[in-house]
């Protein structure tokens, strides 16, 4: 593990709809993060998680400079995030979505392609938009692919898209405003926003070891009156919002299902989390119980 030292912003305000006003839910357990094979030290201080008074969003107190974190990315992002075999478990909640109509598709986040690849037969165009460029996803896209933070202005074609798909990016976002804004700016009108994320409502623990809280490029957290109150403000209509397993955690087989359990008990023995560190084997908090639904699909239309 290599110990990388970074700069932390506070936030004192809510980072979707700028209200002071919230209320400390709990702090987070560890004293670092990982990524991949880097260690990141928390503030001294701590990171304390504050639901909105106002949205009831959750957000922590401490997040990581802009800048850092992009080094950290830089770094990292192609070590965490590998390519999947098999059919992608987002394809079967989608293709309702998609009518003779639907043609172009963008992936917000699309790492390796994986979604697009099996979306390239519902969709005439395909698309991408990350913070880096993976080859196997270069050789998917058949439209453009954007590189840049959808919470910056972005450079593209300027021709408007009917299906935007978003799997686990909400809880990235520093600037929620600013992404939902370029966001919105990609869809036709009618054009469906498709979201997966972790839902803090839908996780009846502590949110103190939640292992989505306690990921490093994890900033926000969603429930139902959260992303209504997006809704409204930026001119969707939801039309659904379902509990539903994590999707790396669907279809899994049952001797895998039984493989990640024991890793989850056994994160609980603090030698045994530092002695997978330790062997390089990455931070064994990061496995997703097999059984928890902790997330929601949303599909939302905009006006």
């Amino acid at each position: 593990m290599k110990i990388v030292l970074i700069k932390y912003d506070v936030v004192k305000e809510c980072p979707l709809c700028g209200s002071l006003s919230s209320k400390v839910k709990t702090k987070l357990s560890r004293p670092s993060y990982f990524f991949g094979d880097l260690e990141i030290p928390l503030p001294e201080s701590g990171v304390f998680l504050l639901e909105c008074s106002n949205c009831s969003l959750l957000f922590k107190s401490f997040i990581p400079n802009q800048e850092d974190f992009m080094r950290v990315m830089s770094l990292s992002a192609k070590k965490v995030w590998h390519p999947k075999k098999g059919v992608h478990p987002a394809v079967e909640l989608i293709k309702p979505f998609f009518t003779s109509e639907t043609n172009r598709v963008i992936d917000i986040g699309a790492a390796n392609g994986e979604l697009l690849a099996q979306l390239q037969s519902y969709s005439s165009c395909v698309s991408a938009l990350d913070i880096v460029s993976f080859p196997t996803c270069v050789r998917i896209v058949n439209g453009e692919y954007i590189i840049g933070n959808i919470e910056n202005k972005i450079t593209w074609s300027g021709e408007g898209y009917d299906i935007v798909t978003a799997f686990d990016i909400f809880e990235h976002f520093f600037n929620p405003k600013n992404a939902m804004e370029n966001i919105s700016s990609l869809l036709l009108k009618n054009g469906k926003l498709i979201i997966e994320t972790g839902d803090w409502t839908f996780f009846d623990g502590n949110h103190r070891s939640w292992y989505y809280t306690n990921l490093f490029e994890h900033q926000i957290f969603w429930n139902q009156r959260s992303i209504e109150y997006l809704s409204e403000k930026f001119g969707f209509i939801k039309l659904e919002y379902n509990s539903v397993q994590h999707k790396n955690m669907r279809n899994i087989t049952l001797r895998k299902k039984i493989l990640l359990n024991l890793i989850v008990k056994l994160t609980l023995i603090p030698w045994y989390s530092k002695a997978m560190l330790s062997l390089g084997k990455g931070d064994p908090s990061r496995f997703v119980p097999p059984n928890l639904n902790d997330h929601a699909f949303i599909v939302l239309k905009k006006k």
